[in-house]
This record gives structure tokens, C-alpha cells and sequence, in this order.
């Protein structure tokens, strides 16, 4: 029978080993070293859009509602699956994502309304795509979901078009 030297194999697993620690420290860079990529900061939260469609936006609810802005998915929805693999896939698809205005209750901070601005950005396939996701898991969670189509929105059709989505829900339930 054929005896491998004991040795040169240490030898050589070894040094097979370090090799595969290098690549993948190559392939997978520790992410908990400080300053590792470079980082500015925006000089705006919104865009010209965005802002000025919530200035008008907190005008038209002061009082009657707090505006809160761009406001992660997975921070609106808990995740209520049986598996853990099922808990993940629902959790990869909600956690990157985000609405752009939530309107809430001043005085129990409860969510009365999900606020999109449906600029030229929203034409692409993808964007779409997330589009459609939101408009399906707004209907699944109850919350109302109100898009506008431009930021140049008056008071009263922002007042209009809650009153709108208000009087749907009161008769849908």
C-alpha cells in the first residue's frame, strides 16, 4: 500500500489554508475595520422634489399629523413567518426599501398613511417593480398607501386625496 509522507502534507495543507484565508480576506474584506471605504456626506435627506413636496406636505397636516421621512419598510411591518428560511426571504425583501413619507398620529405615534412621490425615476423597470411590492404589502398590512405623481402638489389636492383613500378604507372595512 502506497503511505503519504506525513510531514510534506502537513506542509502543503497548510499552505493550502493560508492561501484560502488570503483569498478570502481578499473576497471578503472585514467590514468591521474603521475608515475601510470612503464616505461623504449628502448635503440634502431628499431631493428638490422630494423637499419641496414636503414642505407642502407638513403645511397642509400641522397639527393633525407628524411627517416622518423616508422611513425604512422593515421598520413598518413586523415579519410573521412559520420557517426561518421563510422569515429571511421576507425579511431580504423588506429591508432595504423605503417609503417616502409616513404620515402619523401626534398623539400615539400610530400610522395613518404611507406617502410616495412618484417622480421620473419611477418609469424604470425596476423601480416599477419595487412599486408594485409596496402597493401589495400596503394593501396586505392595512395601511393606506397614497402616491402623488409630481411634487408641485397643492394643499388641497394633498388634503383631497386623503380624504379619498380615508373614505375607501372607513367603507372597505
Amino acid at each position: 500500500m502506497f503511505e503519504i509522507p506525513l510531514i510534506p502534507t502537513i506542509i502543503f495543507g497548510a499552505f493550502c489554508f493560508v492561501i484560502l484565508l488570503i483569498l478570502l480576506k481578499y473576497k471578503y474584506p472585514n467590514s468591521s475595520s474603521d475608515n475601510q471605504y470612503n464616505y461623504i456626506a449628502k448635503k440634502c435627506l431628499m431631493t428638490q422634489n422630494e423637499f419641496k413636496f414636503y414642505t407642502t406636505l407638513k403645511q397642509t397636516v400641522i397639527g393633525k399629523y407628524d411627517v416622518m421621512t423616508k422611513v425604512r419598510l422593515i421598520d413598518i411591518v413586523k415579519i410573521n413567518e412559520n420557517t426561518a428560511r421563510r422569515r429571511i426571504v421576507a425579511k431580504n425583501k423588506v429591508k432595504s426599501k423605503h417609503i417616502d413619507f409616513m404620515l402619523i398620529d401626534p398623539a400615539d405615534g400610530a400610522i395613518k398613511y404611507a406617502i410616495e412621490l412618484d417622480d421620473y425615476t419611477h418609469n424604470y423597470k425596476n423601480a416599477q417593480k419595487n412599486d408594485d411590492f409596496k402597493n401589495i404589502l400596503f394593501e396586505q398590512i392595512g395601511i393606506p398607501l397614497v402616491r402623488f405623481d409630481r411634487s408641485g402638489v397643492s394643499a388641497e389636492e394633498i388634503v383631497l386625496r386623503l380624504s379619498e383613500v380615508n373614505i375607501e378604507k372607513t367603507v372597505s372595512v
